[in-house]
């Protein structure tokens, strides 16, 4: 889930929507604005995935959830 600067949520969905492993992208309401689905190998993979995304200028903040 992330929180992202209001006037920018339209742009930043759509990036996301782009990325490989990113397999839905959602409006939601709430203490945050976005939330992702997003398939991974490794733990690794995740972790250089949600530290590029989290370089984008809109992006304000993150929480991550891993499901078994």
């Amino acid at each position: 889930m992330l929180k992202v600067d209001g006037a920018h949520i339209e742009d930043v969905e759509k990036i996301l929507s782009s990325e490989a492993n990113v397999r839905a992208v959602y409006d939601i309401t709430g203490e945050f604005d976005v939330a992702l689905i997003a398939l991974f190998k490794g733990v690794d993979e995740l972790d250089r995935f949600i530290k590029r995304i989290l370089k984008n200028p809109y992006i304000k903040g993150s929480v991550t959830s891993i499901i078994l």
